[in-house]
């Protein structure tokens, strides 16, 4: 093993010299280093709130990395891109090399051919539209303060999570052609992904691929048409049982108004096929969805209302936007265990905040887990299945930029009932706001203040006991930002979850259909506290220090209930 070490660790410091050398006889136009330098250490302490002492499980634990993703992007001439991206990661506490891992990261190439189409093939970061392509955020809701998003922006990183776009391989393609009347332009965008690789047996390649063509009449108008496909190649195992799942959609957006007053219609229309083959047991689940909505904009108040409608249908299965970020069937990284009996610890809003582990970073084809007390409204983003009815969103931000304010709300009713002909409601409500003080004061140094609130409920009315749903959540956090001398910021936040009530939760099968209902019940409350102090060297470096406890509350099992303190260094850089 030390062997190995030195070995790899020899080649890497020769490649580094290669690439500087190579650098050094080029022009800084021909090679640029891109990248990530970063160093965490972390202090945990879990307090197991049972009356019998808990004799098991070791209450402190600490840890830490120090990692460089060192990105060389390359220019071989103007029309071409190749960026290649390693990562050096030492875990603390590792000697001679034992705790020392080297990965490629990121590796792509792109550019345009013969000044027309342009290309990438390799690593690639793309999204269509929310019922189709699309990553949806994960199931917090609602904003948070500056205290905690430090650690959301590293999980962020870690995940490959750029404004909702999906982290895959394959290849892209995208052209434009312009026209002198009637249409402005049309452009057209393709992508190929690997999704799974054959055994040879079994289980074949499996693709997700598709695109969209863009057609821009005028600025006024704009309609785009979608299509998706997640489909095994046959050929590639001896399973000829291939699986498809084939979504289309129209989407449009209408502009009128005046100098003053934005007013658009904008909607998407499509449909959605899923089955198997040969496979004469799995169903073949066909529907379609609806989404159209109204927005009106005042511009001298930067004030945006938007107004829509919602209908998705029951067997409505779009892979590339129905995946989701969080994989609730994982366990967090830190006490996955605690308790004398070593029960498995579920995962909370704390470990949402910090453990990459737990997010998923690919497209599945089945139906993934979730969690009710989180998101039970739309625990698949928009494209949540079986849903219909009205959403309105409401922002606002002042001239000076003094305030900002964001508020949503969905009414939404189940289209057709589960294991009853009694339907459930969904509501939501969430909302957020910013206040930046020093420009209200005219100060030099930074001022914020940011809140954020959400509730959700779930309900079923009926005769019978075991059909009545009565589930609601509940968060609220408050944060500040205060820079008290040059560059250092004083950093506080609160965030409270709250979870209440029962539910039913639908066992599926591989092939998407309900076998049984699971009750759950939960009554449940989490506090995240949080304070720290950060120096900024500038806008992409950072060395903060900061301290928060967590406290999980089960009101039904209060042997479940525990708390954790954490104290965190993080040492922040990008070139």
């Amino acid at each position: 093993m030390k062997v190995n070490y030195k070995i790899k660790t020899l080649y890497y410091i020769l490649l580094l010299v290669c690439i500087y050398n190579q650098a050094k006889s080029q022009t800084a136009k021909k090679v640029q280093f891109v990248g990530v330098a970063r160093s965490i250490m972390n202090s945990n302490e879990l307090v197991v709130k049972d009356p019998i002492e808990d004799t098991v499980t070791a209450k402190k634990k600490m840890g830490g990395y120090a990692l460089i993703d060192l990105g060389v992007n390359i220019f071989p001439n103007k029309n071409t891109e190749i960026l290649g991206m390693m990562r050096i990661r030492n875990a603390f506490g590792g000697f001679y090399g034992a705790g020392v891992t080297f990965d490629v990261r990121q590796l792509y190439v792109k550019g345009i051919i013969g000044n027309v189409v342009r290309y990438q093939l390799g690593d690639i970061n793309y999204k269509l539209t929310p019922f189709t392509f699309y990553n949806h955020d994960e199931d917090q809701l609602i904003q948070q303060p500056d205290v905690f998003k430090l650690q959301r922006e590293i999980v962020n990183y870690e995940t490959f999570y750029q404004k909702n776009t999906w982290r895959q391989q394959g290849a892209a393609a995208d052209f434009a052609l312009e026209f002198a009347k009637i249409i402005k332009e049309i452009k057209f965008n393709g992508f190929i992904n690997r999704i799974n690789v054959t055994d040879f047996t079994n289980v074949p390649d499996r693709f997700y691929g598709g695109g969209n063509i863009g057609i821009q009449q005028s600025k006024n108008l704009f309609v785009g048409i979608n299509y998706v496909s997640l489909f095994d190649l046959i050929g590639t195992s001896s399973n000829k049982n291939a699986f498809r799942n084939n979504v289309a959609s129209l989407n449009y957006e209408l502009q009128l108004g005046k100098e003053k007053i934005d007013f658009r219609f904008f909607g998407e229309a499509g449909f959605s096929e899923s089955k198997y083959t040969l496979d004469s047991l799995a169903p073949k689940l066909d529907d379609s969805f609806l989404d159209l909505g109204i927005s009106l904009s005042y511009k001298p108040m930067h004030t945006k209302l938007t107004l829509g409608y919602l209908d998705v249908g029951p067997e409505f299965r779009s892979a590339g936007a129905q995946s989701k970020r969080m994989n609730y069937n994982a366990t967090p990284s830190v006490y996955n265990r605690y308790t004398n009996q070593q029960d498995l610890r579920s995962i909370g809003i704390f470990d949402m905040m910090r453990d990459e582990t737990l997010y998923n970073k690919s497209i599945s084809n089945n139906l993934m887990a979730f969690n009710p007390a989180y998101n039970n409204v739309m625990p698949f983003g928009i494209a949540t299945f079986n849903r219909q009815g009205v959403y309105a969103k409401l922002d606002f931000v002042d001239k000076k930029e003094i305030v900002k304010l964001g508020a949503e709300t969905y009414l939404l009713n189940e289209i057709k009932g589960q294991g009853t002909e009694k339907l459930k409601s969904f509501n939501l409500i969430k909302s957020h706001a910013e206040f930046n003080l020093h420009k209200l004061l005219a100060l030099k140094k930074n001022i914020k203040i940011t809140t954020g609130f959400s509730t959700q409920s779930t309900k079923r009315n009926s005769d019978l006991d075991f059909e009545k749903i009565n589930l609601t959540s509940t968060n609220w956090n408050a944060g500040f930002e205060v820079e008290f001398y040059k560059n250092f910021d004083l950093l506080g936040g609160i965030i409270s979850y709250e979870a209440n009530g029962n539910e039913l939760i639908a066992d599926r099968n591989k092939y998407s259909e309900v076998t049984d209902f699971n009750e759950y019940k939960i009554n449940t409350s989490e506090m995240i506290l949080g304070g720290g102090l950060r120096y900024r060297f500038s806008d992409k470096i950072y060395l903060t220090a900061l301290y928060q406890n967590y406290d999980f509350t089960n009101k039904l099992n209060s042997v479940s209930s525990y708390s954790i303190n954490q104290l965190l260094i993080i040492y922040n850089m990008k070139f």
